[in-house]
């Protein structure tokens, strides 16, 4: 968390206290990245289209911003995300850059999306698959250990109690599961 982001998060902490609010635990600063090289900025927020009624704010929103030379931004796309297993599940976005591709790794408890930055387009939605895998607990699957070859064309990872997994991303847009 920046100083900035902690700064508004005490902010509004405080108004919430002097209005005689209660403070509840949804309330957080959206995610951001910011792409100085594309003057893009994504950004995974909560809206009224994301509130539920038990969990409040769900922050699943991915928006990309285009920021002009005043570094005002311009949205460009809005996604909601579908929820993540549990409203209270967040993702989490990484930013990658290999050779002339730009792009975010958005990773849910049990499932993954490639966000190709430089199109503004989002992958097909990739849950591994283990035909032989059982469940042991609510932990069973949520997804582990995410790393990027380094050529970039290959994502891998460990879901908890099922094992490693692959898939391809030479198509960033259509991942395919690699089948060892």
């Amino acid at each position: 968390m920046t100083a900035r982001n902690f700064n508004w998060y005490v902010s509004l902490a405080m108004v919430c206290l002097c209005a005689n609010l209660s403070v509840a635990q949804t309330i957080q600063p959206p995610q951001e990245i910011e792409i100085n090289s594309l003057n893009k900025k994504l950004t995974l927020s909560a809206d009224s289209t994301t509130y539920d009624q038990k969990w409040g704010d769900v922050h699943r929103v991915l928006s990309s911003w285009e920021i002009d030379g005043n570094g005002i931004l311009k949205s460009v796309n809005r996604i909601a995300l579908p929820v993540n297993g549990s409203p209270d599940f967040k993702y989490a976005l990484t930013l990658v850059h290999e050779g002339d591709r730009t792009f975010v790794v958005v990773k849910g408890m049990w499932h993954l999306f490639i966000y190709d930055v430089m199109n503004d387009q989002l992958s097909n939605l990739m849950r591994p698959d283990f035909p032989n895998g059982v469940g042991h607990d609510a932990q069973t699957g949520h997804l582990k250990n995410i790393e990027l070859s380094d050529d970039g064309m290959t994502l891998s990872g460990y879901a908890m109690d099922l094992g490693d997994f692959k898939y391809d991303l030479t198509d960033l847009l259509n991942p395919v599961q690699a089948q060892d």
